[in-house]
């Protein structure tokens, strides 16, 4: 799959496949090669569970499915510093995301992991537009 840009009347898209190591520390991570800085992202990710998430930076919101003791949880949340990235395969084991900031060539998100998660390139699809 590659990557996607759509430019008309002013108006950006680029869409770009990211992935984040499941077993990586807690921290900033940056991601470039948009093309210009967005305004809004959607993040559409994960593997065998999934979320998706969309933030302007100011508010967010997310609908999420997640693996917690072997039942399946599904949750969704909205607001200002919402979560727009959800991964997790069992009670206290995930890797979060939020957004810290928009980019002149893309975005950082914030990355919170919990407990350890096995070996796994989550993959998440970003639409970012501006």
């Amino acid at each position: 799959m590659g990557d996607l840009r759509v430019t008309s009347s002013g108006l950006q898209i680029f869409s770009k496949l990211e992935s984040r190591d499941a077993t990586a520390v807690s921290g900033d991570v940056s991601y470039t090669g948009y093309g210009f800085r967005p305004t809004r992202i959607i993040i559409i990710g994960g593997s065998t569970v999934g979320s998706v998430g969309a933030t302007d930076i100011t508010n967010g919101g997310i609908i999420f499915e997640g693996r917690s003791g072997g039942a399946t949880v599904i949750g969704a949340g909205a607001g200002a510093g919402q979560i727009v990235f959800y991964y997790t395969t069992d009670a206290g084991v995930s890797q979060t995301a939020v957004i810290s900031t928009f980019d002149a060539d893309g975005f950082t998100l914030t990355w919170t992991k919990n407990g350890a998660p096995g070996a796994l390139a989550i993959p998440f699809l970003v639409i970012a537009f501006s």
